[in-house]
């Protein structure tokens, strides 16, 4: 609060500019820009989703901003419902008492239109943390729209599980791969 006068804004104007440096970088990073995607774990799922489905807001129409080619959600905190969200995540990114409509807008499931990249998403059953309804829910507003995705849910693995060494969840990455190569994002 002490650097942004609308601090809920904050995380997602970084990422989008962030997207927007890439853009405007790629030449001389050799970088294609079809391909570049957005990537994030838990809360940065929430973050990675807001881009992906927010990213159009009026409030950054003049920042030129682009949306990801497409999004990688790790076990993600989708929803700011209070059926689905993670508490912590919500009390962090909108505040403890926060108004219906940031919260209708914060809960990425209702945003997802026919915009909205490609996403693989990724999750545990046993999630103790962020339940994998958030997930369920995502991929279900995903398929209204038809948008292609890849769903991978591990029975156990819990949360935060991401390159755990020797893990069953340690194969995600062989999924990912492989609906990289689909998409043509990777050779």
């Amino acid at each position: 609060e002490r650097i942004s006068s609308d601090p809920t804004f904050t995380p997602l104007t970084d990422a989008l500019q962030s997207l927007n440096i890439l853009h405007q970088k790629a030449g001389d990073l050799n970088i294609d820009i079809n391909a570049i995607g957005i990537m994030g774990f838990s809360a940065g799922g929430h973050l990675a989703a807001s881009a992906s489905t927010l990213f159009h807001l009026e409030r950054f129409k003049n920042q030129n901003n682009r949306k990801p080619a497409f999004s990688i959600l790790m076990y993600p905190v989708i929803s700011m419902t209070s059926e689905l969200t993670h508490q912590g995540s919500k009390n962090n990114l909108l505040g403890t008492n926060p108004n219906a409509q940031l919260v209708e807008l914060f809960s990425c499931e209702k945003q997802v239109s026919d915009k909205t990249p490609p996403t693989f998403i990724l999750h545990a059953t046993d999630d103790m943390a962020v339940v994998v309804d958030n997930t369920h829910t995502y991929v279900s507003s995903l398929e209204r729209f038809n948008i292609p995705h890849k769903k991978v849910i591990f029975d156990k693995g819990g949360h935060g599980f991401g390159f755990r060494e020797g893990a069953e969840t340690n194969k995600w990455t062989n999924s990912l791969e492989e609906w990289l190569r689909g998409l043509k994002m990777i050779e």
